[in-house]
């Protein structure tokens, strides 16, 4: 490609941040809305022979959020000393070990993530980097309980699994309970729309909603994501293209007593996150009249 602002010729990787010009290779890209190739900035093969081209949807947002360059910078910050054993079963309350995909998680060890250490990571776009580098190369915490009330629950507080969590728990006679909420083709949209294709909202997907009182004016609401292959493996959602891929189960990951805390283990293996926050009878009112269906008094 000539470039006659040099004066020569040169080969162009899209992904390379020192060419951010446009470029015609970036239309044969595995996500042509986002027009990128993902060639040399990915990671590596999958540990995982199966899972072979079917990381593309998950390869890309991680290139695309800063890759392993901003990965390596940002890893350490979830520090060991905040690993414990776990006996609170109560916060993994999406977990389903009967998942015939295997879409869980151990339950044997939580990260409970400091203040501290969440106002370290600098914004949204790092701390979704972090999230789909612990995934993909398995390091990191397998299970990170996120502060309460904190920056990132606090992101979460105006996601659209929360607005439609609440019409359900309004629909209910506003009872405690936990809601199931399907990302799906609809919201798959309407949250590229509302925070888009990077945001946090949008890598959690589909997520478990716990809603509960704490006293007359005032509600917990509590998300449980599971992360895996299987959510990330767009393959087999492309029609007739799932009639000859096979859709291979997720991976889940050995257990704290088998490999000691942050080893590596395989890559794309199964991680989880925990968030929570409290709101208010006007935020939680306000939020249900948002989402067009009135609020009970």
């Amino acid at each position: 490609m000539h470039d006659p602002r040099v004066g020569r010729f040169f080969a162009v990787d899209p992904l390379e941040k020192k060419y951010p010009w446009y470029t015609p290779y970036q239309f044969s890209g595995n996500r042509v809305v986002d027009m990128v190739e993902l060639e040399g900035l990915e990671p590596d093969e999958p540990d995982q022979a199966k899972y072979k081209y079917k990381t593309f949807a998950i390869d890309g947002p991680y290139v695309l959020t800063g890759g392993d360059e901003l990965y390596q910078q940002n890893k350490e910050l979830l520090d060991v000393e905040n690993r414990v054993s776990n006996t609170d079963e109560s916060i993994f309350f999406g977990n389903n070990r009967n998942d015939p995909m295997q879409r869980y998680v151990n339950t044997d060890n939580i990260y409970i993530m400091s203040n501290t250490t969440e106002n370290k990571i600098k914004d949204e776009n790092a701390m979704v980097n972090i999230l789909l580098g612990n995934f993909i190369w398995g390091e990191g915490p397998e299970n990170i309980v996120f502060p309460k009330n904190g920056k990132f629950s606090g992101l979460m507080k105006n996601s659209i699994a929360v607005g439609e969590s609440l019409i359900k728990w309004d629909r209910k006679g506003q009872s405690d309970g936990i809601f199931a909420w399907s990302m799906g083709a609809r919201n798959e949209i309407n949250t590229d729309i509302k925070s888009g294709f990077l945001s946090l909202e949008h890598f959690m997907g589909s997520v478990s909603v716990r809603i509960g009182k704490v006293d007359s004016d005032n509600i917990l609401v509590e998300i449980f994501n599971v992360t895996s292959f299987t959510s990330g493996n767009l393959t087999k959602d492309i029609p007739f293209v799932n009639w000859f891929v096979d859709s291979p189960m997720s991976t889940v990951r050995e257990p704290y007593d088998v490999y000691p805390y942050l080893t590596e283990q395989r890559t794309y293996s199964n991680t989880s996150q925990y968030f929570s926050f409290t709101m208010n009878k006007k935020e939680y009112t306000n939020k249900i009249r948002q989402y067009g269906y009135g609020a009970k008094k």
